[in-house]
């Protein structure tokens, strides 16, 4: 079959949502089905044609979003679309209800198909990117994704906890279906574990913590510090990790010249996805301070690295970290995530009895699992599917 996928952000722009889009359409093209991509074009990724997934992505007219230059916003202009209307497409999937998510709605009514919509994000909470003030800009969002929710024939939600919360965000939505974001666990099982350290210099003995992810005020950023602060002040032999951009990189930059964080605090930037595995291998735990995961993929790749999490106990990281068997959920400060990280480090015993919880939990988001139960809801809903 052919499923068409909308998405406001793909390569080579990094965040969880292009990744799920990435390994759920190689998946999709591994079992033989065909997956168009509708997204931005970016510099140096303008043209239409097909990637490395095995999808074909279809590629949109962009701007730079204001203050966000890396991050562009497509132009939903449908002319564009002429080759996937001729195409025979069995389901519309959009991954963003706004301007994409605009094309696949008409795109949907247009072909005759069911138009799936996987929430992958808290929307609300990236109010602060917008131009007008917050209590402005957080009601119309709820607006606008509720109205789309209800357009759609179904909702995904990764987590139970994201699927329990859009009513209560948004009123009555289209039935709402848990399929989480799944992983190629290969490619974790097969990480060097000693390649962290070489290329950081770190000591063989020294306990590392990780951090992956977008350096960004809606992932908690301030807490995070405050975290690294209080850990490296209590543990000085532990070194900590930071894989990622965004506009607190400056500010951890200025930190890392400054004890606690002098010689201890390594910033190696954004990394690609397929390097990922190989950073989080060489580490001891991983640590995130976010509050608006709805699922939090980059813990489900720390436990694929055998890594126990440390997170708030917030959005939809409890439906995937148990408390006290992956890892320790806790309040969202500093103090309390300190507290529960070194906890883990300073136990070599508990660390390794949550690192061997942490692989057996991954094991349930193998893609082909998350896969298989995506397919089944396609063929729920279209004929064409089954």
């Amino acid at each position: 079959m052919t499923i068409a996928f909308f998405s406001d952000s793909y390569t080579p722009y990094v965040s969880g949502v292009v990744q799920s889009i990435r390994l759920t359409a190689a998946e999709l093209a591994r079992r033989g089905h065909r997956v168009l991509i509708v997204a931005p074009a970016y510099p140096g990724h303008g043209r239409s044609g097909p990637d490395g997934t095995g999808a074909y992505v279809l590629r949109l007219p962009s701007l730079p979003a204001p203050g966000q230059p890396v991050f562009r916003l497509p132009i939903p202009w449908r002319r564009a679309l002429g080759p996937l209307l001729s195409e025979p497409v069995s389901v519309v999937h959009a991954h963003s209800p706004f301007l994409t998510g605009d094309l696949a709605l008409w795109a949907a009514r247009r072909l005759g198909a069911p138009l799936i919509f996987t929430h992958h994000t808290l929307y609300h909470e990236y109010a602060h990117y917008g131009i007008l003030p917050a209590w402005m800009v957080i009601p119309a969002v709820r607006r606008r994704v509720g109205a789309f929710c209800r357009a759609a024939s179904a909702v995904v939600a990764p987590t139970p906890a994201i699927a329990r919360m859009l009513p209560s965000l948004y009123g009555p939505t289209a039935p709402v279906s848990v399929v989480p974001t799944g992983l190629q666990l290969e490619s974790f099982a097969h990480a060097d574990p000693a390649w962290l350290r070489r290329q950081l210099s770190i000591p063989s003995e020294a306990p590392v913590l990780i951090h992956v992810g977008r350096l960004t005020r809606e992932k908690n950023m301030v807490a995070l510090v405050q975290a690294l602060h209080h850990l490296l002040t209590r543990l000085p032999q532990c070194h900590a990790v930071v894989v990622g951009s965004g506009p607190f990189l400056p500010q951890l930059r200025q930190a890392a010249l400054h004890p606690p964080f002098a010689g201890q605090l390594h910033l190696v930037g954004p990394a690609a996805p397929e390097a990922v595995p190989r950073y989080l291998a060489g580490a001891d735990l991983f640590l995130t301070a976010s509050t608006t995961e709805t699922q939090g993929l980059v813990a489900v790749e720390a436990m694929a690295a055998g890594l126990p999490v440390v997170a708030p106990a917030a959005g939809g990281i409890p439906d995937v970290v148990q408390d006290g068997r992956e890892g320790l959920l806790t309040e969202p400060d500093g103090a309390a995530l300190a507290q529960a990280a070194a906890r883990i480090l300073s136990d070599p015993v508990l660390r390794r009895t949550m690192a061997g919880h942490a692989l057996a939990r991954a094991a349930r988001f193998d893609i082909r699992t998350t896969t298989a139960r995506l397919l089944d809801l396609y063929g729920g809903l279209s004929p064409a599917c089954r």
